[in-house]
């Protein structure tokens, strides 16, 4: 085999090896994605169910954080 031919054959292995390793990092990122969607997923449904929980137990005393949150929002806004 000539010395070009060689070259040309080392460069297709090169970017044949390099588009599995592509795929395989594409598949590892896609499971890894998932697998932290899913923990943030099950961590803000639990700080939902806990602040939940928490409205229930002090209704009024939520109410009055969100009214006071709703005017300070309100002022910084109308400016």
């Amino acid at each position: 085999m000539s010395t070009a031919a060689s070259e040309s054959a080392r460069q297709k292995d090169a970017s044949e090896e390099i588009a599995q390793l592509r795929r395989q990092v594409e598949q590892l990122i896609g499971e890894r994605g998932a697998a932290l969607a899913e923990q943030a997923a099950a961590t803000a449904r639990s700080e939902v169910e806990a602040l939940a929980e928490h409205v229930r137990s002090r209704p009024i005393a939520a109410l009055m954080i969100a009214l006071g949150l709703g005017v300070l929002l309100g002022r910084a806004l109308r400016r």
